[in-house]
């Protein structure tokens, strides 16, 4: 996975720290978690660690920031390489939507 910053890592904290029954902080929460000025800030570094495959975020509910483990994830898709595993990520990705819901 593509290295993380500083910053990137405090957020990937942040949101770690700020969760509460599944339930995710908000940018706000996390921008004083941060001790930044604005929300801005917050999903500008929230859609950095979406693209670097650390985060994901579920398309219209609020707070719905989900921590991708990187270890899990990497060894399942090295597995479907190998082998062409295509059921297994398929079982694996249902699992997680259904751990989501």
């Amino acid at each position: 996975m593509i290295p993380l910053t500083a910053r990137e890592k405090e957020c990937l904290r942040g949101i770690k720290a700020l969760t509460e029954d599944g339930v995710g902080p908000s940018f706000e929460e996390l921008a004083r978690f941060m001790g930044l000025c604005s929300k801005s800030g917050v999903s500008r570094l929230v859609g950095q660690l979406v693209s670097k495959g650390y985060l994901k975020r579920h398309p219209f509910r609020p707070r719905a920031l989900e921590i991708i483990d990187p270890d899990v994830e990497g060894q399942l898709r090295s597995m479907i390489a190998t082998h062409g595993l295509g059921k297994v990520w398929a079982a694996f990705e249902a699992a997680k939507a259904g751990s989501a819901a």
